[in-house]
């Protein structure tokens, strides 16, 4: 067995980009089991067959990265997990879940939404220009006022928006994760309780 202590915390972004690249090449040419600690979560999602989350000494989840991404046990990993991290709403004593990729822009004459499906009313704030994407920073209308939201757009809807306004998004349900406030685990998939626009 290898065993890995934040090997690349030191290196700078490209160089830290490639070496990940060769740490995979060598553990699939070896075929050896490794052991690899980071809290980079870039690094793990990146590099790990199995990830385990911990913190305090306590492990939250343990699972494939895309189970960890997709179906977070708690909303520690919920919130750990990603960039950016899922979005997370208050509603009713408990906090919806939703990653920036799942929210649909909703056109202007498109007709009310279905049953398999949440509308959220968003004020976009901010733009950040990424390259390949773009990312919109702003607030849920009807929820707490911290609850703050990140939007991700493709690189020519993004360019479509304009900070300021309020935009009306779709969200499959199949998508929202519902999470206990008090006890922060998961307590459904989705359900009810979600705003129908």
């Amino acid at each position: 067995m290898f065993i890995f202590d934040e090997p690349l915390s030191a290196l700078d972004a490209q160089v830290r980009h490639t070496a990940r690249a060769e740490l995979r090449d060598l553990q699939k040419r070896t075929q050896v089991t490794c052991l690899y600690v980071t809290h980079d979560q870039v690094e793990a999602m990146g590099l790990g067959d199995r990830v385990a989350v911990m913190k305090d000494g306590h492990v939250r989840q343990v699972g494939e990265p895309a189970d960890l991404y997709f179906e977070p046990a708690d909303l520690f990993v919920a919130s750990f997990i990603g960039t950016p991290p899922m979005n997370l709403l208050e509603r009713d004593g408990e906090v919806l879940g939703v990653r920036a990729e799942h929210f649909r822009l909703v056109g202007d004459d498109e007709p009310a939404g279905d049953e398999d499906e949440a509308r959220f009313r968003i004020r976009l704030d901010q733009l950040e220009f990424l390259g390949a994407e773009w990312l919109a920073y702003g607030r849920e209308e009807r929820g707490s006022t911290d609850d703050r939201v990140v939007v991700r757009f493709s690189q020519d809807e993004g360019a479509t928006v304009t900070p300021g306004r309020v935009y009306e998004f779709a969200v499959p349900r199949r998508h929202i994760k519902a999470f206990d406030k008090r006890t922060g685990g998961r307590s459904r998939a989705g359900g009810s309780q979600q705003p129908r626009g």
